[in-house]
């Protein structure tokens, strides 16, 4: 069980995801219009709603600022390699998204809101290096992971490799590549990959793909935030699907 808390990220999840949620806790002796608001919503959903002290509310939180309101959540069901196995296997164009290495949760989350905005079809994380899957993931991805079909797999390359058997064509995104991410055809079987917040794509990776692009920035900046350049990548797969 996870907890998310603060007033918009339960509001968020209670509106998208309000299945996933076993219990509302609310601060007692609150009259604050907006948390009334929320726990009406969260008993139209039949969902358990208990009221505790400050002390018992910040102890749940951490010492966190947590606006008087907190969620619990049942955590994210991750799908084995033989489940996306079957569900690319039944797909005629996938469009899927891996994320190698990536350590931040908040990083994972917003990933997994903007994978689910644009409507992938699966989520791929590698077992051993990826970030937990923790409340941070809950929260920064506002309660869209109920819609992800997310899957953890033991060897990202074995499995890239195994895709572009199906007909996958992989995409890997790295600052040092030589060909814009606006060159690649995306409207087919596609699998986009981004790589660590730091260190980018593994060599393994890259070898194995079939166009490395990159995003173009000025020099000044570096390099786009990795949940903001997945964005990037995905709406112009979903531009280009769209337009086809």
């Amino acid at each position: 069980m996870s907890s998310v808390y603060g007033y918009h990220s339960v509001k968020e999840q209670l509106l998208n995801a309000a299945n996933q949620v076993h219990r509302l806790v609310v601060l007692q002796g609150s009259h604050d219009r907006r948390r009334s608001e929320l726990v009406s919503l969260a008993k139209s959903h039949s969902i358990r709603v208990q009221y505790v002290t400050r002390q018992a509310l910040d102890r749940l939180c951490k010492g966190d600022n947590h606006q008087g309101l907190l969620i619990e959540i049942h955590d994210i069901r991750l799908r084995t390699e033989q489940e996306l196995k079957q569900k690319i296997e039944g797909l005629q164009f996938p469009l899927l998204l891996v994320l190698e290495d990536l350590q931040d949760p908040g990083n994972v989350g917003a990933c997994c809101r903007t994978a689910s905005a644009v409507g992938i079809d699966a989520v791929i994380l590698p077992k051993n290096r990826s970030g937990t899957l923790n409340a941070t993931v809950l929260k920064t991805s506002s309660g869209t992971t109920k819609d992800l079909f997310i899957a953890q797999v033991s060897n990202l390359v074995r499995l890239m490799t195994w895709m572009k058997e199906q007909g996958v064509w992989v995409v890997g995104t790295t600052g040092s590549a030589n060909q814009s991410y606006l060159d690649v055809d995306y409207a087919g079987s596609i699998a986009i990959v981004m790589g660590n917040e730091e260190s980018g794509l593994r060599k393994l990776t890259k070898d194995v793909c079939d166009y490395l692009v990159q995003i173009p920035v000025k020099e000044s900046v570096g390099s786009l935030n990795v949940s903001v350049a997945t964005g990037v990548m995905l709406y112009e797969a979903l531009r280009q699907r769209n337009s086809k």
